[in-house]
């Protein structure tokens, strides 16, 4: 274990905020989460060495598990058909699909579409305006199932991936994945029009440092794309250490607008866009630590679940403080 200072000002003045175990495994062990006085910056400490580590990602951990595509199966071929024409419509993708490709063809419509389905953009997630020649780098790609949309939307893909297994199905599939770390991955500079961290960004021993590589390796005007847990969300006020999304000590750092909005400007990005949004896993399985902390404690457990979520999801939607942080911006 090692004791650090705020990785974003240098500081050594933190509070406590939170601890909790490790909701993964029987370890009895308590892992501290404070907050800068200074900056504001969330992050556990002290906490286990890049050494250590490996030892809390167990085999089972899910991102690095073989998952399905994100393609649908065949009843779904409606649903496929629109995500193409949404990603052609709003993010500039080369025409992929026969209803894309009618879009396209249909010059006096198109604005009239775009406008129709623009409540239809959120659903697919944070997606880059494509450019060509259009290649994209995911940081922490798993399994590489994010990538396997992208490559269909016209982008060469490339990941880098630590856990040798996630980046074998990655490879697979035919992304160009390397297994290791940002830094050994030695890709030249300038070389991606896009990047993307989801989930990622919170695992670093020091975030601050990945993103100034990622700066290197991407050209001038690039986009990056980041999701991370939103330590500002209702969920984490109202579940505290039952929160899902705390998952320490594999989570090192929690971030907020603020503290999201100064570590992509010290990093050398221009951030052009930064919302929340409602996670509907993270509230469910929320509960199911909250039920498990009641049984250990013999406490009984909430009478009505699924109204608590529809309260949730609306409360969240209206103080716009949603469990999920996504993140745009644009390297100078």
């Amino acid at each position: 274990m090692q004791t650090v200072v705020c990785m974003l000002c240098g500081q050594d003045n933190a509070r406590p905020v939170i601890s909790s175990v490790d909701r993964r495994s029987d370890n009895p062990q308590i892992f501290q989460l404070v907050e800068c006085q200074a900056c504001g910056l969330v992050y556990l400490n002290p906490r286990p060495t890049p050494e250590e580590i490996g030892a809390y990602y167990l085999d089972t951990y899910g991102p690095h598990q073989q998952v399905e595509s994100w393609r649908p199966s065949r009843q779904g071929l409606v649903r496929r058909e629109i995500i193409y024409s949404v990603a052609s419509l709003h993010y500039n993708t080369p025409p992929f699909g026969t209803s894309s490709r009618l879009l396209v063809d249909s010059g006096l419509t198109r604005p009239i579409i775009k406008l129709i389905t623009l409540p239809l953009r959120p659903r697919l997630g944070p997606l880059p305006q494509y450019k060509a020649p259009g290649r994209l780098l995911e940081v922490g790609c798993g399994v590489g199932a994010y990538l396997d949309l992208v490559r269909d939307l016209g982008w060469e893909t490339y990941g880098v991936e630590i856990s040798a297994k996630a980046a074998m199905l990655s490879q697979q599939k035919g992304h160009q994945v390397v297994h290791g770390t940002l830094d050994s991955a030695n890709w030249p500079d300038h070389y991606f029009q896009a990047a993307c961290l989801w989930h990622t960004l919170e695992h670093f021993h020091n975030p601050l440092a990945e993103l100034r590589e990622l700066c290197r390796v991407l050209t001038p005007g690039a986009e990056l794309l980041v999701e991370s847990p939103n330590f500002e969300g209702v969920g984490r006020s109202v579940f505290d250490v039952d929160w899902f999304a705390l998952d320490l000590p594999r989570h090192l750092y929690f971030f907020t607008t603020h503290t999201m909005h100064r570590i992509l400007q010290e990093a050398g990005f221009e951030p052009t866009g930064m919302r929340t949004a409602p996670s509907r896993l993270a509230t469910v399985r929320s509960q199911a630590h909250r039920r498990e902390s009641q049984a250990k404690a013999n406490l009984r457990p909430a009478r009505s679940e699924r109204l608590e979520r529809w309260w949730l999801m609306f409360v969240t939607r209206l103080l716009k403080r949603g469990d999920l942080l996504w993140a745009c911006a644009r390297r100078l």
